[in-house]
């Protein structure tokens, strides 16, 4: 597989860093999968948490969680990876950094783009994960499949995105990160 355009914008970037003082620290990871041979064939991994989790139950995310003492956004996130999806990090490359972003419940997200190769089962950490599943990237550049809804927080109404696929709806946290990056794609695709 060819480096192109879509890896190419990702190391490209320089993310926007906010100030985390005051925060509790976290990281995520968006996964993609090559699943073909062009530069936009790539599947992006999400999980659904279960529905027993005392916070964002049932919702739609990218792998990821609170950083550890001494431990590294980076390293963070591949731990939560590990942990969450039952697979082995060691050959996940790092593609970038994407822009921080504060979340209404007060936690400072960090997030990452890794490139993962080859065939492997996930063993989902059960307590935590109730599905892995895939999204094609090129359906996830759909300007058109996006919808803006208004949620409620905390007697707060704020603005989210939304994109439905497969029964599975990406919204929140998860999909304000992945429109971050939508919007350096759309911006540069060819």
């Amino acid at each position: 597989m060819s480096e192109g355009w879509v890896l190419r914008t990702v190391r490209d970037l320089a993310p926007r860093e906010v100030d985390s003082t005051g925060l509790r620290l976290s990281a995520v990871l968006m996964l993609l999968r090559p699943s073909g041979i062009g530069p936009e064939d790539f599947d992006v991994v999400f999980t659904r948490r279960s529905a027993e989790l005392p916070s964002h139950a049932g919702q739609v995310s990218f792998p990821g969680g609170r950083l550890e003492e001494g431990e590294s956004p980076w390293e963070a996130a591949l731990r939560e990876t590990r942990e969450e999806l039952g697979i082995d990090t060691e050959g996940v490359e790092c593609v970038g950094q994407l822009d921080e972003l504060i979340t209404i419940s007060d936690y400072h997200v960090t997030p990452f783009v890794g490139l993962v190769r080859g065939e492997f089962e996930y063993e989902p950490d059960e307590r935590e994960v109730a599905r892995v599943f895939h999204v094609p990237l090129s359906a996830l550049l759909l300007q058109e499949a996006w919808e803006m809804h208004e949620h409620t927080y905390q007697s707060r109404q704020v603005q989210v995105w939304y994109f439905n696929y497969d029964g599975e709806v990406i919204w929140g946290v998860t999909g304000e990160i992945l429109r971050g990056l939508l919007g350096y794609l759309w911006k540069v695709r060819p």
